[in-house]
């Protein structure tokens, strides 16, 4: 359940478009010598599909981590829908957003449980949907207990992939209208990923989403490329239009 800070005010949103907009944002671990990010600057339209792409360490997943705001930027702003992160009230930010990071920590309960994480008023309807979409039913199908299988401690009885279709399918389970992704199929088999990412295509319609990968085959459900490089943004633009400027090596710091 998400907490309200004592004695402050927050701004209720009703419902959300899905607009996001980073203006000269600049951010520094705490206690870390050197900036994450420098003059940070974009607007990402509501039902836009974003990729982040760069190399190891260039800012990235810090971007998906301040716009979940879990940190504070120390210098300029991050708003939704044209209000700043920290003045919405964490409750319904929580109910709009949804995350799939790369590694996803289980409870030692079932694996309905799991996914139900949060949201354990969804439908039987819903959860079968969902458990389609992301391939669990596959396995649990082959499972005597189906849904009610243990996962064990920290989910060790189930396969790094599997771990990540929990995360993909508490994240979609309630329909959130902004979604972020942290490498979210780096696990998967080939065969896995493309079944999920064409049901995705679909479940993400008219969603914003931004997704932070590695994978070139992350790219299909995308529109727009922004390229990062040591905590800055080296490329921003069309899909196609990026590609090409990497495949002419016109913009540093892709692999």
């Amino acid at each position: 359940e998400v907490e309200r800070p004592d004695g402050k005010n927050f701004v209720h949103l009703p419902k959300v478009k899905g607009e996001i907009v980073f203006s000269d944002v600049s951010f520094t671990y705490p206690n870390a010598p050197l900036e994450s990010l420098r003059d940070i600057n974009f607007r990402i339209k509501p039902g836009e599909k974003v990729g982040i792409i760069g190399r190891t360490g260039s800012g990235k997943s810090t971007i998906l981590r301040l716009m979940m705001n879990l940190y504070n930027a120390n210098e300029g702003s991050i708003l939704l829908d044209g209000i700043e992160l920290r003045q919405l009230d964490p409750v319904d930010f929580r109910k709009y957003m949804g995350y799939i990071p790369q590694n996803l920590m289980l409870f030692s309960g079932t694996l309905r449980e799991n996914i139900l994480m949060g949201h354990p008023e969804a439908s039987n309807e819903r959860l079968a949907e969902i458990c389609n979409l992301t391939t669990i039913s596959d396995f649990a199908r082959r499972h005597p207990m189906g849904l009610d299988l243990p996962v064990g401690e920290l989910g060790s009885a189930l396969s790094g992939g599997q771990r990540q279709t929990v995360a993909i399918a508490r994240s979609l389970l309630k329909k959130p209208d902004i979604i972020l992704m942290d490498e979210p199929t780096s696990e998967l088999d080939n065969r896995t990923e493309e079944v999920i990412l064409r049901s995705m295509k679909e479940e993400l319609k008219d969603k914003t989403v931004v997704v932070v990968t590695h994978k070139f085959s992350m790219l299909d459900i995308e529109d727009r490329l922004i390229v990062m490089d040591y905590g800055r943004i080296v490329a921003d633009g069309p899909k196609e239009q990026v590609l090409e400027q990497l495949k002419r090596r016109a913009v540093k710091g892709a692999k």
